[in-house]
């Protein structure tokens, strides 16, 4: 059991892959299990310690842990292997299908001669933009890096393999290329309608969270007179009695170079408010910011993650 353990960790701490990539990768690992259900507890335990402390702001990934723990708390489920085997190959699928509905749906908002800029590196969005070309869109992508990691990179790197005018440019250059700012030389067609696009990794019924550097984008947009625009799949929608769970990941000081002395604040991920998206683009269809925040409806949560967060209840009354 442990190469299954040390396999699927591998997959968690991958910092190259985006929330649904995580997710697909282990439950395919899952639609393998060869253990029999008395070791089933320590693997959802492991596995599931290492989701929350990693990835807490990644509803797709919190909901998994609950289904899985939901199966193994259900006394009425006999073979407990078999029932995560099922659901593992129910959810690969699923995968597939959300993605491409996400990108037939943004259809109906992007049309041929778009400029989109992005940031960050997110699966659904470098997806649809794929799909959107395919669908013979003539389109130009700005991506900017995305600091201090820099996954930006690699979304520039994807999309231009694909065929597409992509450019990549630093963070702090955002506002400058949505205003138009006439100092900077740049080949983009006149005629193109510009958007602001992103991915979200959690979305409650007051905000979303995602990428640090994601408010800048849809700020300088909004400021432009820009659209924006949220792509997810409807399992990033995480039920109002889940929200306790979401956190806000931040890095050591590696990741950001200070001056001896100097203490870095390096936080990967910020909440940014449902009203500043015109369109949030789901498996399911086109949302406004209140037609968004009512599908957030609660759902069963298991005995593993009600202690998770009365736990965290506790401390927030421990130490504030």
């Amino acid at each position: 059991m442990q190469k299954i353990i040390e396999s699927i960790n591998s997959i968690i701490n991958d910092p190259t892959k985006g929330a649904w990539q995580i997710e697909r990768d282990i439950w395919e690992k899952l639609r393998h299990l060869s253990i029999s259900d008395q070791f089933l507890a320590d693997l959802l335990s492991t596995i599931s310690t290492n989701i929350l402390e990693k990835h807490p702001s990644m509803a797709n990934l919190l909901k998994m842990v609950n289904d899985l723990w939901l199966i193994y708390e259900d006394k009425t489920i006999e073979n407990k292997i078999s029932s995560v085997k099922n659901l593992a190959s129910k959810r690969i699928a699923e995968v597939g299908h959300r993605l491409a509905a996400v990108a037939s749906n943004t259809l109906e908002v992007v049309k041929d001669k778009t400029i989109i800029a992005t940031i960050s590196r997110s699966g659904t969005v470098i997806e649809t933009i794929k799909y959107l070309h395919y669908s013979k869109i003539t389109l130009i992508v700005l991506v900017s890096e995305s600091r201090p990691m820099n996954e930006g990179y690699f979304t520039a790197e994807e999309i231009s393999k694909a065929g597409i005018e992509t450019y990549y440019f630093t963070d702090v250059a955002l506002g400058a290329f949505l205003r138009n700012d006439r100092f900077i030389k740049k080949p983009f067609t006149k005629d193109f309608k510009w958007i602001a696009v992103t991915g979200i990794d959690a979305l409650t019924p007051t905000i979303f969270l995602n990428k640090v550097g994601t408010y800048q984008l849809m700020i300088a947009a909004k400021e432009s007179y820009k659209t924006t625009i949220a792509l997810l799949t409807d399992d990033k929608i995480l039920p109002s009695n889940m929200e306790p769970l979401l956190g806000i990941t931040s890095e050591q000081s590696s990741d950001l170079d200070a001056p001896e002395g100097v203490t870095p604040i390096n936080f990967y991920f910020e909440s940014i408010p449902l009203e500043i998206i015109d369109y949030y683009i789901t498996d399911s269809g086109i949302y406004t910011p209140s037609e968004i925040r009512n599908k957030a409806i609660n759902r069963n949560i298991s005995n593993f993650l009600t202690q998770v967060i009365e736990k965290k209840k506790c401390q927030q009354i421990t130490t504030g």
